[in-house]
């Protein structure tokens, strides 16, 4: 999630000539993907965080098969984008849905370690062409959907979180 994430930001100079519109235009992309997030109440989170990962993953490779630097290119970028707004916001609520109180801060460390090292790897990334750069984000984030879709599904709702996993009466 984090490589795909930060590394359209520092890919942003190779997707179209203009770079300020493509930073600016990633940058409002956050704002509809933030508010798309609220849809995993309807839908389920684990349902709309496997499908934001696939479709962030089809555009992105998208991306490496479409001409460079034209439209198409950050349209399909910008709609990736929108998708792993989603995905790293409901990332974290899937700590708390999946993870008993004992282990939920183990795996909030782990899911920030990961997505850190993906904004480690981001910057390398960025230099190489989007032809390039754009599938290998892709290509994660179709293996996140994947993982998405077959974990479990959510706790036991008779363990509250606020009682660290202990069933309640």
């Amino acid at each position: 999630c984090g490589l795909g994430f930060y590394g359209l930001n520092y890919s942003a100079g190779e997707l179209s000539p203009d770079v300020y519109a493509n930073s600016a235009l990633l940058s409002l992309a956050d704002i509809p993907g933030y508010f798309l997030a609220l849809t995993a109440d309807a839908f389920g989170r684990r349902n709309v965080q496997g499908g934001a990962f696939g479709v962030a993953g089809a555009c992105l490779l998208l991306c490496g098969i479409v001409g460079p630097g034209g439209w198409a290119v950050l349209a399909c970028a910008i709609m990736g984008r929108i998708c792993l707004d989603v995905c790293f916001t409901t990332v974290y609520v899937a700590v708390v849905d999946d993870f008993p109180g004992p282990c939920r801060s183990g795996a909030l460390a782990a899911c920030q370690l990961a997505a850190r090292l993906g904004g480690v790897f981001a910057p390398l990334c960025g230099t190489l062409p989007s032809q390039v750069s754009c599938p290998i984000f892709g290509s994660v984030c179709l293996a996140a959907s994947a993982l998405t879709l077959t974990q479990p599904g959510q706790m036991d709702k008779s363990e509250d979180w606020r009682n660290d996993g202990k069933a309640t009466e």
